[in-house]
């Protein structure tokens, strides 16, 4: 029953490092949208407006206000040249994710990516730890739990080298050597696994260590969202402001004439 409520209680913290991973790559892209749906919303349907009381009044317009009009003008016009790189780069992406390959690159990739690498890192050792070590704890071989942990990882790069690990743990040997082998650990962290591994206090040990990682894994991910919420946020804030003063400043400019006659 213990070692039930163990199994229930990794798949349950693996399931969460998933769904945290989800976030963190799905959030982004859809905050981005929303941004770049209001830019091209205020360029394609209120920068117009203002275009026709500025043509009415035969207004000079500065030039700020001719950028953001000849923005304007580009996607109302030739807004073929923004649909179809939008296009493309969104099918090729789609092709790119839903190719073992292509997917397997693309989280090589991700991974000479400093911070992601952390993030990506992390959230694989806690998943290995934590399904390695309730896997053992129901008598379940070395080797069968290693293949089945690394099942469970998300990154297929990180998953593919773990993956090729797997002939190591064929003599029962601890999860301390592929470990120390890949680079994922730091060497006292791999050093204080294969200690533990000659006693009873392995998968306390490992459940320590698990837990460390996803603690780490929880507050990188949430960094990341929220660098991403604050970026987001100044982007829309300055592209909007920029076209609120470039819309207003011909008017101003119109104002001071007529007080000047």
């Amino acid at each position: 029953m213990d070692s039930s409520l163990v199994k229930l209680a990794g798949d349950q913290a693996s399931i969460h490092v998933k769904q945290l991973r989800n976030s963190v790559y799905i959030y982004p892209p859809v905050i981005l949208m929303v941004v770049f749906s209001v830019i091209i919303f205020l360029l394609a349907f209120v920068v117009p407006k203002f275009v026709t009381i500025f043509e009415t009044h035969g207004a000079n317009l500065p030039l700020l206000t001719a950028y953001v009009v000849g923005a304007s003008n580009f996607l109302l016009h030739r807004s073929i040249y923004v649909i179809l790189p939008i296009f493309w780069l969104f099918a090729g992406a789609c092709g790119l994710l839903y190719s073992p390959q292509g997917l397997y690159r693309f989280h090589k990739l991700l991974l000479q990516i400093p911070i992601i690498k952390r993030f990506e890192y992390s959230a694989a050792l806690s998943t290995l730890l934590l399904e390695y070590r309730s896997l053992l704890s129901l008598g379940v071989s070395p080797q069968r739990a290693y293949d089945e942990a690394v099942a469970k990882v998300d990154n297929t790069y990180l998953r593919q080298e773990l993956k090729a690990m797997s002939k190591s743990m064929a003599g029962g040997e601890g999860l301390s050597l592929p470990m120390g082998k890949l680079g994922m650990l730091p060497k006292p962290v791999v050093a204080t696994l294969a200690a533990s591994e000659e006693t009873d206090e392995q998968l306390a040990i490992y459940q320590s260590v698990a837990e460390v990682y996803a603690a780490r894994n929880e507050t990188e991910g949430r960094t990341m969202i929220s660098v991403t919420e604050a970026s987001s946020i100044l982007l829309l804030g300055l592209s909007v402001g920029t076209m609120v003063i470039a819309m207003y400043l011909p008017i101003f400019k119109v104002c001071q004439c007529v007080s000047s006659h």
